[in-house]
């Protein structure tokens, strides 16, 4: 990963800032999961100051330096706090920390964010057979889109960041999963997650991606000229979806 650990870099004690602390992550080893748009996603094993190894962890870089400001660490939590806050829907979403830090002592400080580490699947990459065989995923993804719905109604309400349904950018040759991820269809999105085996509440869906759009965070103004218009349609294809969920579900009972 070309990082044996990383120092991180944490302010101040007042509740509007992030955390003052030194606190080095010692990263055993690293492989990249996922690269975004604005971030990359890593696989690491850390270990403790007594040299024993954690769990795998997912651990999440932004490309951007302007990320690692005070103002836009300070936003980032608070819409971590607001989706897992939100009624329905928090429990879709893991347990997240985020800090800033710096690969080495001549490096710029990044923002950082760890989750536990998930094994299994994006939806827009698996078949619709391998998603709906189970009904208690589908009772799961029908319960994430219920609360999706009043979640992406709220943020319009609201004027706030909406979160990212969307599907990374990548080369795909199947014309399928193109086409419905250019119209911002839900089942395509690359931050639902099913997991291989449920955790101990018997949790196997995850919205996995805990940030704002980049772009949004990046071109300010942007999400207000698109909130409305991404938002709304994002709101019908989940609606949509509701629809092919609740018939699976009643054909399997």
């Amino acid at each position: 990963m070309g990082m044996e650990s990383i120092q991180q870099n944490k302010k101040t004690t007042k509740e509007e800032k992030v955390i003052d602390s030194t606190l080095p992550l010692n990263i055993k080893e690293g492989k990249k999961h996922a690269e975004g748009g604005g971030s990359d996603v890593w696989e690491i094993i850390t270990q403790n100051t007594d040299g024993k190894e954690q769990a795998n962890i997912a651990l999440k870089v932004s490309k951007e330096e302007i990320f690692a400001t005070e103002e836009e660490m300070l936003e980032s939590r608070k819409f971590y706090e607001f989706l897992k806050s939100f009624p329905g829907f928090g429990k879709f979403v893991p347990d997240t920390l985020y800090f800033k830090a710096q690969e080495t002592a001549e490096d710029s400080p990044k923002a950082f964010c760890i989750q536990q580490f998930i094994k299994g699947e994006r939806i827009d990459r698996l078949k619709d057979e391998d998603i709906y065989k189970d009904p208690e995923i589908v009772r799961q993804l029908l319960e994430l889109t219920d609360a999706s719905i009043q979640l992406l109604q709220t943020t319009r309400k609201e004027d706030r960041h909406y979160p990212d349904f969307m599907r990374t950018p990548e080369f795909n040759k199947d014309l399928r999963v193109m086409f419905y991820a250019l119209v911002l269809h839900p089942r395509y999105s690359s931050n639902i997650l099913i997991a291989d085996k449920p955790n101990k509440k018997g949790q196997r869906v995850f919205f996995i991606d805990t940030g704002a759009n980049a772009n949004a965070q990046m071109k300010k103004g942007w999400e207000y000229k698109n909130r409305n218009s991404v938002s709304s349609t994002m709101e019908k294809q989940f609606k949509k979806w509701k629809n092919v969920l609740e018939e699976i579900l009643a054909k399997q009972k």
